[in-house]
């Protein structure tokens, strides 16, 4: 294991502590590893995302309307989770 030094400013030592006192995390040291791997995880999932999306067949042109159903979609499905 290595050692790393970081400086924080006060507002996101302020944070990081915070999530040490609430029991979140057992050190700071704790909290940076665990966004650390939350970033690899987020990265290999692009990666797989990215890849599914390569393989799912063929391109389809991207126009103002279909924007606005993605929109459309995205938005309700927010609205569905934020009420439960």
């Amino acid at each position: 294991m290595h050692a790393r030094q970081i400086v924080l400013s006060d507002e996101l030592e302020a944070f990081a502590n915070s999530q040490v006192v609430d029991g979140t995390h057992e050190s700071i040291d704790d909290y940076v590893a665990s966004l650390i791997q939350r970033g690899r995880q987020a990265k290999a999932e692009l990666h797989g995302l990215l890849i599914e999306g390569v393989l799912s067949g063929g391109a389809r042109e991207a126009t103002a309307a279909y924007w606005d159903q993605k929109r459309a979609k995205f938005l309700e499905r927010y609205r569905t989770n934020a009420a439960e």
